[in-house]
């Protein structure tokens, strides 16, 4: 407001006033956007199945407590619901804001209390406290670890050399206070999906890469610059080398594992459909079977495929398994064994072990022939 505060105290009231005016913004601004009415429709008498929901959220709390075992009906309904969940039931009694918003946050509370994720290899349903760490270490592109790792070195050694020019304490709080409580919510969670949940972290490391570069110019123009340019144009190279596949991209260091290092967004979120369809342009002739991991009708895009179990939608006409020879087209995160049945996930599993595929769409769709090469060599050597 124009005015300069000077002591801790009022520092402190200032701050209170400013948390209280953001959340009171942020009660309206909810309600503004769902047009400030309570109730998910038009009509009165319309209302979202918030027990349902706070069911919902009740068993995966079970599960999450001891993933080896299903929670049976009278377990479910015997769970006391946890305080995130009385607070949400609370407030949408007292209409505190609208019933569509608390309904899908205590929704999307219930659905990533346990979700099968991928990592390394293993599937698990309650995740992994360094999900995250790795994923940063994997999918980051190297020369912005470097440049990230770099900077917290710099700085530490030019604040300890007293040369003046490292991060102030005060510039260290703001970054990394931020870091530490996003990133204790990140290594807690049960929701260990893709990278994307950890972006929100980027641009306080960039910042501070800013801030130590900026410094290192006053004391050592020459050297900053060319390792800046160094490292831009290994940026630059290791970006154009993947495109235009960005969303399985990892870095060099990683991307010859990447199918047994992170599955789902990090990896496969069925966006090459496209890259099939033109594969099979290239191969009319061969009966193409397809297991596909996405949200969409594969057949829109290579109408006469044979449909295998997993594929999706789960509508489709599926077989159990190949019943001639040809290429069996799988998704990244059916052949991981992520989201299927056991039966299904030993199926395509055992598949990846035994065949290299011949060829690997995008980073997503990995194609191999059928029957296995290697079980005919095996059979004409018996």
């Amino acid at each position: 407001m124009g005015r300069i505060v000077a002591s801790r105290a009022r520092r402190l009231l200032v701050g209170v006033a400013l948390l209280t005016w953001s959340a009171l913004a942020s009660l309206g601004i909810t309600w503004l956007c769902y047009g400030e009415r309570y109730e998910p429709t038009p009509n009165p008498a319309q209302r979202l199945n918030m027990p349902l929901i706070a069911k919902a959220a009740a068993r995966t709390e079970l599960i999450a407590q001891d993933p080896s075992r299903e929670p049976t009906e009278a377990q479910i309904l015997a769970h006391a619901p946890s305080a995130f969940t009385r607070t949400i039931l609370f407030g949408d009694r007292h209409r505190l804001l609208p019933q569509a918003w608390l309904a899908g946050l205590l929704d999307t509370y219930a659905t990533t209390r346990v979700r099968s994720a991928f990592l390394l290899g293993e599937v698990r349903r309650e995740g992994w406290w360094y999900y995250f760490p790795l994923a940063v270490l994997f999918k980051t592109p190297l020369a912005t670890l470097a440049v990230v790792a770099g900077a917290l070195v710099a700085s530490l050694i030019l604040r300890a050399a007293r040369r003046g020019v490292g991060v102030e304490p005060w510039t260290a709080i703001c970054l990394s206070v931020p870091v530490l409580a996003y990133g204790l919510s990140l290594i807690t969670s049960n929701l260990n999906l893709g990278l994307r949940h950890a972006l929100p972290l980027y641009p306080f490391a960039y910042v501070l890469v800013g801030v130590v570069v900026a410094r290192l110019w006053r004391i050592a123009p020459r050297a900053t610059g060319a390792a800046c340019a160094a490292l831009l144009l290994g940026l630059a190279l290791e970006t154009a080398r993947a495109f235009p596949n960005y969303i399985p991209f990892f870095n060099v260091a990683f991307e010859s594992r990447r199918l047994h290092l992170l599955g789902d967004s990090n990896l496969d979120w069925g966006q090459d459909l496209k890259l099939l369809a033109r594969w099979r342009r290239a191969h009319p002739d061969v009966r193409l079977y397809v297991c596909y991991f996405g949200g969409v009708d594969p057949r829109y895009y290579v109408p006469d495929i044979v449909a295998l179990r997993g594929t999706d939608p789960p509508d489709l006409p599926q077989l159990p398994a190949p019943d001639a020879p040809g290429v069996v087209a799988v998704s990244a995160t059916h052949l991981q064994g992520i989201y299927r049945d056991a039966a299904t996930s030993a199926f395509y599993r055992e598949l990846a072990r035994r065949e290299r595929p011949v060829a690997v769409l995008g980073g997503s769709i990995y194609l191999f022939e059928w029957p296995p090469a290697r079980a005919e060599r095996a059979g004409s050597g018996n």
